[in-house]
């Protein structure tokens, strides 16, 4: 099994935890960790510390259960709580490097990327044309532009000369196999923006500004919005839960299918939850009966 399933898992656990925590000055960062494949000097401790709180939580159930954040993000199983805490752990791993270990450890990062770069350089990004609308056109070209300097840098750069340089590999993609769909904008609205800019087809580097910016925005704005619904789902009579599995996707739809049966629940399911491997399903019985 690909560990990118597990990665992301991680990832929206580390994204809501950081929201929880963390204060309007460090939306930047947040951002950084969460987009970004190569980091600034300061991004990678606000990670490394959430991690630190995070992995003891990881080390069964009953701990997960117990703290903080279990009301709202709920782990399916046993062992998708022990592969979230398997990268978790390597993670916190990384800043124990020696210099020789981490200029390997960035060499073999940034060969990967090279790899997938190689036969984008022709490509023309068309994937968030549709949150566009009418200004596709517009979008299309900034996009494209976008998509090439980040495969080239490694961030979102929105071409400020405040921009602190990234010479650091982000742990969150390092230990996941990178397909070339980590760009940040096909997961934004950029419609409105391009409304009322005025731009034209032409003005690429202004529409980039204005995009990036835009997106910047709006994750902010659904970072607070989740962080508030969170704060106040016990007076909500709506309940929020976001449920975490990291394994194949098909064999826990099929797991489901069996919950839901006549037939008696059996916590360790014949259902094997990745091809090619022994392990079963094992849904947590107190959530699946």
């Amino acid at each position: 099994m690909s560990p990118t399933w597990s990665v992301c898992s991680t990832q929206y656990i580390t994204l809501y935890a950081l929201g929880r925590d963390g204060s309007e000055d460090r939306q930047t960062s947040i951002w950084n960790v969460f987009y970004h494949m190569m980091l600034d000097e300061a991004s990678p401790s606000l990670l490394i510390t959430q991690c630190r709180k995070l992995v003891p939580l990881a080390e069964s159930m009953d701990s997960w259960k117990q703290g903080p954040h279990s009301h709202i993000i709920v782990m399916c199983g046993s062992d998708t709580l022990s592969e979230i805490g398997r990268f978790r752990k390597l993670r916190l791993g990384t800043p124990n490097l020696d210099p020789k270990q981490t200029r390997r450890f960035k060499e073999i990062f940034q060969d990967g990327i090279r790899r997938i770069r190689k036969p984008l350089k022709a490509s023309r990004v068309i994937t968030s044309i549709r949150s566009a609308g009418r200004l596709a056109p517009v979008a299309m070209h900034a996009v494209s532009e976008q998509f090439k300097r980040f495969w080239a840098t490694g961030v979102t750069d929105d071409e400020l000369p405040n921009v602190k340089p990234a010479n650091r590999v982000n742990p969150t993609f390092s230990f996941s196999t990178i397909s070339g769909d980590e760009f940040s904008l096909p997961a934004f609205h950029l419609a409105e923006i391009l409304a009322s800019s005025g731009l034209e087809i032409d003005e690429t580097p202004s529409a980039v500004f204005e995009i990036m910016q835009t997106a910047c925005q709006q994750f902010s704005t659904w970072c607070k919005a989740v962080v508030h619904r969170a704060r106040t789902a016990s007076a909500s009579p709506v309940s929020f839960v976001v449920r975490m599995y990291a394994r194949e996707a098909l064999a826990f739809c099929r797991a489901l299918y069996s919950v839901n049966s006549p037939s008696k629940f059996v916590m360790h399911s014949p259902l094997f939850s990745t091809p090619w491997k022994g392990a079963v399903v094992q849904l947590d019985n107190t959530s699946y009966r």
